[in-house]
């Protein structure tokens, strides 16, 4: 009890006529103070089965845990979900029930963490279930205790990956047209050079007959890497391993899916990357965020006179700091704080989502980087960090 709670506890004594001024007893007072006292149990009874009521009752997953790493209790959620009664749970280590270390990794952490909370989102594989959940853990009694709450949040991260989807399929409807008409002129010239390639062999012009197939060869592999950069923007690639790779070769990748609406836009553009520059990450989303800025940018841009989109690679200590620049006049302030938020967007009805920028920054943190606005440029300029390859 705080001193507070003494104070008034005291004070209600001696205006009930319990207690005088001095804090003593008075004499006849004992079954006004023995009714005070039922009734003050009676009220305190009623508090507690309303607060065991809503910790039954509420759609979330409730643990008491140790710093021994035992489970001292559960609500009624977790025990069904796990199909235990909830004795079955106090005194067994955490995590008992599944064979993978997602919960007790998480109160190891909250443990050992200078903080009094800690959270995370945790998937799990419970009864060959996999779910997510989005878990809070709080220490109590001197960091002896804690108190972990999960909620889960695998509907919404259903809803997430579906509207994600969405957003992509709309850009890939809009650059359409210029990936027809890429994939389109090298099919037709490796028709003509079909055609030519025999007439060559019948006259022995056999160096002619060469380039003829290396045209071929090169187109066919500029169809490959188009089709290639199809796949890779619409898949959802959360779960690709982190592997190594050139900088330099996904920009080129996002380019070459790009280059149609580059075209029919009239935007120009240039890469200034030294070839070694190399990052570990998920190549298929670092991939998407460089068409989602290329396609945005694009956007920005197609209406004005001089239009021109640059990507500048510069190596940090720690990471790789990847500029991508386009001729527009940089973003306004009154919108700057909104255009990484879900659903902000500047663009005309029907040109995509207002989500591409938002789910690009969420990957980029993800992969261990950052998607940033520069404020102090002429041109409007995002600035993409990615943690370096080990040396």
């Amino acid at each position: 009890m705080t001193n507070q709670q003494k104070k008034q506890w005291l004070e209600k004594l001696s205006s009930l006529g319990i207690m005088d001024s001095e804090g003593k007893f008075i004499a006849g007072s004992e079954a006004q103070l023995y009714k005070l006292l039922d009734n003050e149990f009676v009220e305190n009874r009623l508090e507690l089965d309303r607060l065991n009521l809503s910790v039954e009752t509420i759609p979330c997953t409730i643990s008491w845990v140790n710093n021994k790493g035992e489970y001292v209790g559960v609500n009624h959620t977790l025990a069904e979900i796990c199909g235990l009664p909830i004795e079955d749970f106090v005194g067994k280590p955490i995590g008992f029930y599944t064979r993978n270390r997602f919960f007790s990794n998480f109160s190891e952490l909250l443990f050992q963490s200078s903080e009094t909370s800690v959270y995370q989102e945790i998937e799990t594989d419970i009864n060959q279930h996999v779910r997510r959940y989005w878990v809070v853990g709080t220490k109590f009694d001197e960091n002896k205790q804690a108190i972990i709450i999960g909620i889960d949040i695998t509907e919404i991260k259903h809803l997430e990956d579906s509207v994600s989807f969405m957003d992509k399929l709309s850009s890939l409807g809009e650059m359409v047209a210029g990936i027809v008409h890429e994939i389109n002129n090298p099919l037709q010239l490796i028709s003509v050079e079909n055609q030519r390639v025999p007439l060559l062999l019948k006259k022995g012009e056999m160096e002619k007959v060469v380039q003829g197939s290396e045209k071929i060869h090169k187109t066919i592999s500029k169809i490959t890497r188009i089709i290639a950069g199809v796949k890779n923007f619409v898949r959802q690639g959360q779960k690709d391993p982190d592997v190594e790779f050139k900088i330099s070769q996904v920009i080129d990748d996002a380019v070459v899916l790009c280059e149609g609406k580059f075209k029919q836009s009239d935007v120009k553009i240039s890469v200034e990357c030294p070839a070694h520059f190399s990052v570990k990450s998920n190549y298929t989303q670092v991939f998407q965020i460089f068409t989602n800025l290329f396609t945005n940018a694009v956007d920005a841009i197609e209406k004005l006179e001089e239009k021109w989109i640059k990507v500048e690679v510069i190596d940090t200590d720690k990471d790789l700091k990847i500029k991508i620049i386009d001729s527009g006049p940089g973003i306004s302030a009154e919108i700057v704080d909104d255009i990484f938020k879900s659903f902000f967007t500047t663009k005309g009805l029907g040109k995509g989502t207002g989500l591409g920028l938002s789910l690009s920054k969420k990957i980029a943190i993800e992969q261990g980087g950052d998607l940033t606005v520069l404020h102090d440029e002429p041109h409007t300029t995002f600035c993409l960090s990615l943690p370096k390859a080990a040396a």
